[in-house]
């Protein structure tokens, strides 16, 4: 086990971290989008999200409260902009 452990890591440590396009076989080249399958993902992707939203909507009220650093009194993301997000964001980055 120990030497085929060695062995992938040996064989990992000589393949390249970036392999150029150009080197790829013309069938596993990444295509780019056409203008109509990006848009439809892109509709797609704003429904999951507002679908998402919704649903953090209608289950708010029976979630528990969890209070922290990075949230008010009643348990709402604080904006970053905020002084109490500001000092937590100072505070973690003070004591790594």
């Amino acid at each position: 086990m120990e030497a085929d452990t060695a062995g992938l890591r040996a064989k990992r440590r000589i393949t390249p971290r970036k392999v150029p396009i150009a080197a790829l076989p013309e069938d596993q080249r990444p295509r780019q989008l056409a203008l109509l399958a990006k848009m439809l993902t892109d509709t797609v992707k704003m429904i999951a999200y507002r679908a998402e939203t919704a649903l953090v909507g209608l289950l708010r009220p029976q979630l528990p409260i969890v209070k922290s650093v990075w949230t008010d009194d009643v348990g709402f993301p604080l904006p970053m902009g905020h002084k109490l997000g500001r000092d937590a964001i100072a505070r973690l980055r003070d004591s790594s």
